[in-house]
């Protein structure tokens, strides 16, 4: 499975990390070319120094490029920022099942993220996962615990 993933922080480089370790091809978008050709060059993130990404994780700040071909999109990118990066690649998602990894509510609406996904791009095919769980633990695979909470079946599976 091609997986696309918004955010090359901490926490969207964990999960890519598993996500590429579970046999799924990941391609990372981040917002800046600067910080795209440095994570191409060290596949270490900034925000996550002490782990070391796949070797054939892939990085981008092209939406377009990061989306297109993509099965399923992980959503991990600071909650501030979701409304405005989901406008700039609402064109390039047409149904694709999405993944919100981001946590929090959007400051001024008060907007659940699954609610500005489905307002954005007009559909219920996503899920959110929450839980206890901070990068480094994921990254270093210790046991961590989280919920997957999902309106359509079809994206559940």
């Amino acid at each position: 499975m091609r997986v696309c993933v918004l955010g090359c922080g901490a926490y969207g480089a964990a999960l890519a990390s598993v996500l590429i370790e579970n046999g799924n091809s990941v391609i990372g978008w981040t917002n800046t070319e600067e910080n795209a050709k440095s994570l191409r060059e060290t596949h270490v993130s900034d925000k996550l120094p002490e782990v070391k990404l796949p070797s054939n994780m892939q990085f981008t700040s092209d939406l377009k490029e990061a989306i297109t071909g993509a099965d399923f999109i992980l959503i991990a990118i600071p909650t501030a920022f979701v409304s405005e990066t989901l406008e700039k690649a609402k064109d390039f998602i047409s149904d694709i099942p999405i993944c919100i990894a981001s946590k929090g509510i959007e400051q001024g609406s008060c907007l659940f993220l699954s609610e500005v996904v489905e307002k954005i791009l007009g559909s219920n095919n996503y899920a959110a996962f929450s839980g206890p769980s901070f990068a480094i633990d994921v990254a270093g695979k210790y046991p961590v615990g989280l919920t997957l909470a999902c309106q359509n079946k079809e994206t559940t599976e």
